[in-house]
Formats: structure tokens, C-alpha cells, sequence
């Protein structure tokens, strides 16, 4: 049974810390990782704030962005498209059948369409 008791070391300052990671790039998973908290708490602590859980995804928007953009700028953009879907949307390049990739948890990166999403999936495929 939880202690109810116990206050949460989640704070404003502390979501501010992990948004400045996360528009780095950095999952929130590994973000949080050094401040002390547990990952439910800290999501739990940003549904009960939704201008704090706003400005996280306005900060996965701004790395998705600066990430595309740099991409374009490459001679292939695909092979860095594919490596985005591979690490960030697995569930995308799964084959019919494939249970590795059906069995890994799915990852979600904000800010992005799902046409933009299928157009980076076909990018990666045609490789």
C-alpha cells in the first residue's frame, strides 16, 4: 500500500530540468533518471499540470523539427529517417509476423503527423 503521506519530490523546477532535456532529444525515461524520481510519479505530477505536460510536448515538437531539418540537409536523409523510426517508432518498420519488433514497447514522439510519419516510413523503405 502506498504511503499517502510521503510528498513527491516532482516540482515545477524539476519538469523544467527534464523539458530542457527532452527538447535536447533525450527520452523522458533517461531524463528523469538523475533527479530522484520515479517515472509514474513524474507523469502522474504532469497530467495534474497540464500546462507543464504542454510544454513537454512543445519541447518533443521543437527536437522533432530541428531533427527533420537536419536531416534534409543530408545527401541521403534516408538513412537517418530509418534510424529514427528504428529507435523511436519501431511498431512502424514491423513486418506481418515479425514478433521481435510486434513484442518491443511502442515509443511515441509527439508533434508528428501521422502522414509525416508514414512518409518517413516510406523514405526508410526505400532503401
Amino acid at each position: 500500500m502506498k504511503n499517502c503521506s510521503r510528498k513527491s519530490k516532482v516540482n515545477t523546477a524539476l519538469v523544467m530540468r527534464v523539458i530542457e532535456r527532452v527538447e535536447n532529444g533525450i527520452p523522458v525515461k533517461i531524463a528523469i533518471g538523475g533527479e530522484g524520481v520515479a517515472l509514474d510519479a513524474y507523469l502522474e505530477y504532469l497530467r495534474a499540470h497540464p500546462k507543464l505536460e504542454a510544454l513537454q510536448g512543445t519541447a518533443r515538437r521543437k527536437f522533432m523539427e530541428r531533427a527533420v531539418s537536419a536531416m534534409l540537409g543530408e545527401e541521403k536523409p534516408g538513412v537517418s529517417y530509418r534510424w529514427l523510426l528504428e529507435h523511436c517508432h519501431t511498431d512502424l518498420l514491423a513486418q506481418p509476423g515479425d514478433e521481435s519488433t510486434e513484442s518491443k514497447q511502442r515509443s511515441v514522439i509527439g508533434g508528428m503527423t501521422e502522414e509525416e510519419v508514414r512518409q518517413l516510413q516510406e523514405e526508410a523503405r526505400k532503401l
